[in-house]
């Protein structure tokens, strides 16, 4: 799920919902993409179903899902690749947050 754009060299901001939310629950909670708009940003939303984790958790904790490049990082990391590569994205300023 991404927020709306208009093709413009942006900032991204990745989110990584909580557990037991889907990235639509997240959006609507966050309100991320009013603030989007409002700041011209592009907003991506990841998904974590639970076949992954039984309550969609982000396995962030894991010690093998801190390192670049493994487990947990490496799709989080190729969707924003992708976005990136889609989408008019300033590099510089690429972020993520989450719960």
């Amino acid at each position: 799920m991404l927020s709306p754009y208009d093709a413009q060299n942006v900032p991204l901001v990745v989110m990584l919902h909580g557990c037991t939310q889907s990235p639509e629950d997240f959006a609507i909670g966050t309100r991320m993409n009013k603030a989007a708009e409002a700041h011209n940003v592009m907003v991506a939303y990841p998904g974590r179903t639970s076949s992954a984790n039984l309550q969609k958790c982000w396995n962030w904790y894991h010690a093998g899902n801190q390192k670049r490049g493994a487990r947990e990082p490496a799709p989080i990391a190729d969707m924003t690749r992708q976005v990136m590569e889609a989408y008019v994205i300033d590099s510089r300023f690429v972020f993520i947050a989450g719960m």
